[in-house]
């Protein structure tokens, strides 16, 4: 139990001083907006939020052609293997049926 209690208090103590850098610019983000922050500070930066919509289709568009491109290259095996399957299955069909005819009697000429 002690043990644990230490592993505890040594994580909150090693991430307690990174957390104020984390927040200053770590993980700068557009979806919220520090009221303090919205000076006349020439060195603040703004978030563009139709630039940034631009960019998300961008990447949207990106994204949907390469699961096309995964999509097709991951059918393409099991069509090849779906058509030798079928080719596989009239071959065989064909070959039953002949012997069903060599047994029936059926390759025998009719008399007349």
């Amino acid at each position: 139990m002690r043990y644990f209690i230490f592993s505890v208090f040594a994580v909150i103590l090693y991430a307690f001083p990174l957390l104020p850098a984390m927040a200053e610019g770590g993980g700068a983000s557009c979806s919220s907006v520090d009221p303090a922050s919205l000076g006349d500070d020439p060195g603040h930066v703004y978030c563009d939020i139709y630039q940034r919509q631009l960019s998300y289709g961008e990447e949207d568009e990106k994204f949907k052609q390469m699961l096309k491109a995964r999509q097709k290259n991951y059918q393409a095996p099991r069509q090849e293997a779906l058509n030798a399957y079928a080719r596989d299955v009239q071959a065989l069909h064909k070959k039953r049926e002949e012997q069903s005819r060599q047994v029936s009697g059926q390759d025998i000429a009719p008399q007349e």
